[in-house]
């Protein structure tokens, strides 16, 4: 990532890109990624740099969209990152579909298990009339599709990119990694992209912003998912999300 890479998210004029980060050790090492100072408290907006808000939200799909709906505004924000480790969903063979501490950039953020289990197999919610969506234009059936700007822009900054699945229970058997797998294409898993994209789409929207929310989720992958999946690593993930955080 040289110098060519700086300011990958473009320039801000006098807004700032606002990043949802879940938990405290994320928040610490992107704050110190970008020599700033982290909030102490969650769901407290703060300007961390020239170019970045962020807000802690806390862990899951109900915090997470919670804070960005606080937080979110077109006046003040260019666009929306959803910024944090995930773990790597396992391929047809069983392995990883990406590196451990590899990062990777969304293409869209679906959510993973919004639905009802029966004896004949899972559906999604979607398919149960009740789209999680009903109401923005274009967006997937499960989810939110992030911005093709900033996905071209992340090419030479990220190692890889795809779907990225949100969801509520970890997948930490095979059979759960490759329902995930199954139910969204996804590479990696994490607890809050799909929220963040969601209520960013949305209030954005109802506070008259200039077209749909700017949004993209990217994740530093500190595990593989599944029964034999590869121990967290977690330090070096989290450094990973610093030295992203750097070229923004």
């Amino acid at each position: 990532m040289g110098q060519e890479s700086i300011h990958a998210l473009g320039p801000t004029g006098d807004k700032r890109w606002l990043l949802i980060v879940a938990s405290q050790i994320e928040t610490n090492a992107i704050a110190q990624g970008l020599g700033a100072s982290p909030p102490s408290r969650q769901w407290q907006l703060q300007r961390c740099t020239d170019r970045f808000d962020i807000i802690m939200s806390g862990v899951g799909k109900a915090n997470a969209a919670g804070a960005t709906a606080l937080a979110v505004n077109p006046e003040r924000h260019c666009g929306v990152v959803s910024l944090g480790i995930g773990g790597a969903l396992l391929d047809e063979l069983g392995l990883p579909c990406v590196p451990v501490l590899s990062t990777v950039a969304g293409t869209a953020c679906l959510f993973a298990d919004e639905g009802i289990e029966r004896d004949t197999g899972w559906s999604s919610i979607a398919s149960l009339g009740f789209p999680p969506c009903a109401g923005l234009d274009d967006e997937p059936e499960l989810g939110i599709s992030c911005t093709p700007e900033l996905i071209e822009r992340m090419t030479h900054v990220v190692d890889q990119q795809g779907v990225i699945a949100t969801v509520s229970t970890c997948s930490g058997t095979d059979a759960a990694a490759h329902a995930t797998r199954a139910r969204t294409g996804g590479v990696v898993e994490a607890m809050e992209g799909a929220a963040v994209g969601l209520a960013a789409r949305r209030t954005w929207k109802e506070r008259e912003g200039d077209g749909p929310a700017p949004f993209i989720e990217l994740r530093a992958v500190s595990n593989a998912t599944g029964s034999t999946g590869e121990a967290w690593q977690l330090k070096e993930a989290l450094a990973r999300l610093g030295q992203l955080v750097q070229v923004l």
